[in-house]
């Protein structure tokens, strides 16, 4: 109990909210990867505005494709880090 009256939860009461697990573990990763989304799209856009033709919309898919492989490379890392925990 805190001086004005309040209770505070124990580390196993806050560990057992999923929804506290979720925010303190999910939620900063989700919110870096939709940064990097949205990073990766105002390159895309900037590399097809500064060419013309083909060679513009090869140049804002290879953007794309790169923040792509490297967010679902991370994904996987993070799945497999997660199952590998779990199994202990």
């Amino acid at each position: 109990m805190t001086m004005n009256g309040e209770t505070r939860e124990t580390a196993s009461e806050a560990s057992s909210d999923p929804g506290m697990i979720f925010r303190q573990r999910w939620l900063p990763i989700i919110v870096i990867m939709c940064g990097l989304v949205i990073w990766a799209i105002v390159h895309a856009v900037g590399a097809y505005l500064s060419g013309r033709g083909e060679l513009a919309v090869l140049k804002a898919l290879f953007v794309l494709l790169s923040m792509s492989t490297f967010l679902a490379s991370w994904g996987a890392l993070l799945w497999y880090r997660n199952r590998c925990i779990k199994r202990q």
